[in-house]
């Protein structure tokens, strides 16, 4: 069973400078151009349905980029899953996703916290 995280453990401020994190953010999308799907990787999963039947997710990439997304209750992910995503212009194409809607990106993860929910910790 995976442990539970906490939001809160997922995001942090690094000691980065804006500039350094504006290249950073760069590069991150000019390595996703060529692509065509990007596996993320479900960190967290809402307990109730909201009154449209949809749950909440928290899905994080290996590269660090982190979504919430609602996901409507007939097509359930676990926590744990990985889930294909297909890119357009090396942004995720959430419209591409049956029963997924409401997408906001959330700063990136910090590099822990992502190998451990890939494994490679």
């Amino acid at each position: 069973m995976p442990k539970t995280i906490f939001t809160a453990d997922l995001f942090a401020t690094t000691p980065h400078s804006t500039a350094e994190a504006v290249k950073a953010e760069t590069d991150r999308r000019a390595a996703l151009q060529s692509q065509i799907c990007q596996k993320f990787t479900v960190m967290a999963k809402s307990s109730n349905l909201g009154g449209f039947g949809h749950r909440q997710y928290i899905l994080g990439a290996q590269d660090g980029s982190a979504w919430i997304v609602h996901r409507i209750y007939l097509y359930p992910w676990q926590v744990g899953q990985v889930v294909n995503v297909p890119l357009v212009n090396g942004e995720p194409d959430w419209c591409g996703m049956q029963g997924v809607e409401c997408p906001e990106r959330l700063p990136n993860c910090l590099q822990p916290v992502m190998e451990a929910c890939h494994g490679k910790s």
